[in-house]
């Protein structure tokens, strides 16, 4: 039954961190069963020459470029980079609706050193 139905149920996410990928926006999101895209702003900054600057105007104009994009074509937009709860509400207001929120390791680490600390407070008692 599964393979009879997954075409169908599968989300299809196109990452976006190429600047030929921004060039391209409007084709590659009118093309037919494509539900998001995921902007990755590191590795777009870096294929804009401008690696690490994942802010900077040129790599906000591109990202807004490719948010226009899905609009108009009614593609979910996405992007890899909620830095805080502020940055993220703010992406929202813009019309994201995929965000990552921080990454694996950013989560493991918070959570280590949560339990270290409480670890700490404990022993101390």
């Amino acid at each position: 039954e599964y393979l009879e139905i997954a075409n169908d149920e599968i989300m299809v996410i196109l990452q976006i961190e190429r600047q030929e990928a921004v060039e391209n926006i409007e084709e590659i999101v009118s093309v037919e069963g494509v539900n998001a895209t995921l902007i990755g702003p590191m590795d777009l900054s870096a294929s804009m020459g401008l690696r690490g600057k994942p802010f900077h105007p040129k790599v906000v104009k591109a990202m807004d470029e490719v948010l226009e994009a899905c609009k108009r074509a009614k593609v979910a937009p996405g992007i890899a980079f909620g830095q805080n709860i502020e940055h993220i509400n703010k992406l929202i207001e813009q019309g994201f609706r995929l965000i990552s929120v921080g990454g694996d390791v950013d989560f493991l680490s918070e959570v280590c050193e949560s339990v270290l600390k409480q670890i700490k407070v404990i022993r101390k008692h």
